[in-house]
C-alpha cells in the first residue's frame, strides 16, 4: 500500500482517514487477510485542542479494526522555530496525516506532499463547505485538503474612552485614523495592531487590504501590488 501525505488547513475530519488513507477497497475476504493499516496523524495546533482530536482518534480506531491511526501533537504550525514537520518530510519521515496553516499550504502542495481528495468529494458534500474554503485548499485543480475552521475579524474599541473625548465609534478608515490620534497620550495607544511574526499577522492584515479594493498580487498572481494606492 502507498501511504498518502495529506494536509489540513489547521484541521482534519477524521471520519474521512480511512478513505483516503487507504488503497482502493478490495473484497471481503481479503481485507480479513489483510494486515491492519497504520497511519500516523501529527497535530500542530494548541494544547487545548489534543484531549478533542485524541478522543476522535480513539473513536475511529476503536469502531473498526482495519486502520490504526496513531496520534502526537508537536507544538503550533504558527511558530516558524517549528520546524519538525519539514525536517521529518525532508529526511522521508513525514506523517501520513498533518495539520498545517493556511500560510504554509502552497509549501507543502508545490512539494508534492499531498493526495487528492477531491474524489471524496461527492456530489453534494463540496456544498457543505463555503466556497472560500474550498478555493483555499485547491491546487492545480484539485482538492488537497480538509478546511476545518474560519475566524472572525474585528476591531474592539473602548466605549466609555470614546465618550469621554466625545468621539463616535469609526465607520469609515479616515474617522478609525482621526480617533485613535485624538485617543492618543503617552500612555495610551490610539489603535493596536497584533504584530507577531507569522501567517497569523497575514490572515489580520488582509481583510483591511481587500476593504481598500487592493490586494497582494494582480488577477493572474504574476506580479506584485504592493505599490498601488489601495496598498500604500
Amino acid at each position: 500500500m502507498k501511504r498518502w501525505k495529506i494536509v489540513t488547513i489547521m484541521g482534519i475530519t477524521l471520519s474521512l482517514l480511512f478513505q483516503v488513507g487507504c488503497s482502493p477497497q478490495e473484497s471481503g475476504s481479503n481485507r480479513k487477510a489483510s494486515k491492519v493499516i497504520e497511519l500516523t496523524f501529527w497535530d500542530f495546533q494548541f494544547d487545548m485542542h489534543q484531549e478533542l482530536f485524541q478522543e476522535l482518534v480513539d473513536e475511529y480506531n476503536s469502531i473498526q479494526d482495519e486502520v490504526k491511526i496513531e496520534y502526537s501533537s508537536h507544538g503550533n504550525s504558527t511558530d516558524y522555530s517549528n520546524q519538525k514537520l519539514p525536517v521529518a518530510f525532508a529526511n522521508n519521515e513525514g506523517p501520513d496525516i498533518f495539520m498545517t496553516s493556511a500560510g504554509d499550504f502552497n509549501k507543502y502542495a508545490d512539494a508534492g506532499l499531498m493526495a487528492d481528495l477531491t474524489p471524496y468529494f461527492k456530489e453534494g458534500v463540496q456544498e457543505d463547505f463555503l466556497p472560500s474554503t474550498i478555493d483555499a485548499v485547491t491546487y492545480d485543480e484539485k482538492i488537497l485538503a480538509l478546511p476545518l475552521e474560519m475566524e472572525l475579524l474585528g476591531l474592539f474599541y473602548n466605549k466609555k474612552m470614546l465618550e469621554a473625548h466625545h468621539i463616535k465609534p469609526p465607520e469609515t478608515w479616515e474617522e478609525l485614523l482621526d480617533a485613535a490620534r485624538k485617543l492618543k497620550t503617552d500612555k495610551v495607544a490610539g489603535l493596536v495592531l497584533p504584530t507577531d511574526k507569522g501567517p497569523y499577522l497575514n490572515f489580520i492584515w488582509y481583510p483591511f487590504l481587500w476593504q481598500q479594493g487592493g490586494d497582494v498580487l494582480n488577477e493572474d498572481g504574476t506580479q506584485s501590488t504592493f505599490n498601488s494606492p489601495e496598498v500604500t
